[in-house]
């Protein structure tokens, strides 16, 4: 097994600063999952196997998907509230 890594010993590391180590632990070594999303509408794209490429539910295949890497627990819960009819967008930012 692996080390147990808790809510005190989270809320520790983000007192102290050590965000490489936060994000070691917490995604890299956790459950880290790359999921794709449209840059226009900021929903969850999926992935066509016939047309073998990404296509977003709303805009369909003519639009740009991004991934994005987080954790798959978030992952899960954008799924779940989708699910419930609750359409939680990502907004993407240019970076320099």
């Amino acid at each position: 097994g692996g080390l147990k890594f808790g809510e005190m010993e989270r809320d520790c590391l983000i007192a102290h600063g050590a965000s490489y180590l936060l994000l070691d632990r917490l995604l890299e070594q956790s459950d880290k999952y790359t999921a794709y999303f449209c840059q226009e509408c900021g929903l969850p794209a999926y992935y066509d196997l016939k047309q073998e490429r990404f296509v977003c539910p709303i805009h369909g295949k003519d639009v740009k998907v991004k991934p994005v890497t987080m954790s798959y627990a978030f992952y899960l819960l954008i799924e779940e509230m989708i699910s419930m009819g609750i359409m939680p967008k990502l907004v993407f930012e240019e970076v320099i």
